[in-house]
């Protein structure tokens, strides 16, 4: 099951090392959230949900969860 998890990277040159991990870590720590960005990016997604019940195979695999898994949160993504 693959829906569990964050990735974070960074990559640059070494000589910007110090200030690459600098901005890095300012970024995980103290992430800023605009409102007006998040109500976008929510509508956004539930625009997505909703084109994917569209899709055959989209609605197969929320079912094969749904048996599979139960009521276990998995089963109710």
């Amino acid at each position: 099951v693959e829906y569990d998890y964050t990735y974070l990277s960074t990559s640059g040159l070494s000589m910007h090392q110090k200030e690459l991990y600098d901005l890095f870590f300012e970024v995980v720590q103290t992430p800023l959230f605009s409102s007006s960005e998040v109500n976008r990016l929510k509508a956004e997604r539930v625009a997505q949900i909703k084109r994917a019940y569209d899709q055959p195979a989209y609605v197969a695999g929320r079912l094969y969860d749904q048996l599979l898994f139960g009521s276990h949160p998995y089963g109710r993504s």
